[in-house]
C-alpha cells in the first residue's frame, strides 16, 4: 500500500497486538506471500487514513461536559 520511506519511528505495541501481527504474518506466509510486521503496520496504518478517517476523529472527538456525565 504505502511506500517505504526513511522515516523510523518507534510505536509502542501490546503483546496480544504483537501476537495478531504475527498471526497475520504466518497466514500470508502460508497462502504463499511474503511481508513482514513492519509493512502489516504500514498497510494498517494506509487503511485507518484512508477508509476509516471518520470513525477515527468521532472517537477521538472531544466529548461535551454533559456527555461525558450522563
Amino acid at each position: 500500500m504505502s511506500k517505504m520511506n526513511n522515516v523510523a519511528k518507534l510505536i509502542y505495541i501490546s503483546d496480544e497486538q504483537k501476537m495478531k501481527l504475527d498471526e497475520i504474518k504466518n497466514m500470508v506466509t502460508e497462502t504463499g506471500g511474503s511481508t513482514s510486521v513492519s509493512e502489516i503496520i504500514r498497510d494498517a496504518i494506509d487503511l485507518a487514513i484512508y477508509l476509516h478517517i471518520d470513525e477515527i476523529l468521532e472517537y477521538h472527538k472531544p466529548k461535551s461536559f454533559k456527555d461525558k456525565w450522563s
